[in-house]
């Protein structure tokens, strides 16, 4: 898993994350995942390869600059319509896998 921190929610204008106070790397590593860091593109390719030769997950944390790419539209659904569309989609996995939705949430 590839994690592109720029420390902001674009779509709240650039309203900060919890990124510069908490360690998400230690987390993804407390929870058994090999855990990389890269502070910029010219250290991207060299720990990104490292990643690929690693046995089990890795998590590579990437720190880039905030901002979207010009053009490029917020994202400003309604919280409740995103919750309803990801909930439907549990229930949809756990329909073709035999556990009840309760199941795949918990």
């Amino acid at each position: 898993m590839v994690l592109l921190d720029n420390g902001v929610y674009a779509s709240t204008a650039g309203l900060p994350t919890y990124a510069s106070r908490v360690d998400l790397g230690a987390l993804a590593g407390a929870s058994g995942w090999n855990v990389l860091r890269a502070a910029g593109p010219g250290e991207l390719g060299e720990a990104f390869g490292r990643a690929l030769e690693l046995d089990g997950p890795a998590f590579l944390h990437v720190r880039i600059e905030p901002g979207n790419a010009p053009g490029v539209p917020r994202l400003l659904e309604d919280p409740v319509v995103i919750a309803r569309r990801f909930r439907d989609w549990l229930a949809a996995r756990a329909a073709t896998s035999g556990e009840t939705a309760g199941q795949v949430a918990s």
